[in-house]
């Protein structure tokens, strides 16, 4: 039997290969593999997604997250070392994070804390002119974690 869309009411729910970009984790936003089909309405292309069909596409796009993870982290820590003349180990102190820290995220082999996350990106945005003071400080700082 053929669902109807609950959102417009004039399509149907068939599976389609999609394009678009997919939440997958935490405001990650990845292109799904290209064999991986959603149940889409016909007619305003609504993604009914039902708990077990999400975790079916988590699983099967998890090596893409982690590609994308690896490249975040990349590029926010050199962004933070070019900026803030913060070193690896300096932006492992101020995080909380233990020496070598970031290499599972960089390698993709581990599922970083969105709260790191969201700090790495903030302080990936800062200016070194601006903060000088501050920048000390946070270099002094440590937050006792190991």
């Amino acid at each position: 039997m053929e669902k109807t869309c609950t959102e417009c009411f004039r399509g149907s729910i068939k599976p389609k290969f999609s394009r678009e970009k997919f939440m997958y984790r935490f405001g990650f936003y990845i292109k799904l593999p290209m064999h991986i089909l959603l149940p889409t309405c016909t007619n305003c292309n609504e993604v009914f997604l039902t708990e077990e069909e999400h975790a079916r596409i988590k699983k099967e796009s998890k090596h893409v997250h982690d590609i994308d993870q690896a490249e975040f982290f990349k590029k926010n820590l050199q962004k933070i070392e070019g900026n803030l003349g913060l070193s690896i180990r300096e932006i492992e102190k101020v995080c909380g994070v233990r020496v070598t820290g970031f290499n599972p995220y960089l390698n993709g082999t581990e599922e970083a804390d969105l709260t790191l996350m969201k700090f790495i990106k903030m302080l990936s945005m800062l200016e070194k002119d601006s903060l000088k003071e501050e920048l000390e400080e946070l270099k002094k700082f440590q937050c006792g974690m190991v």
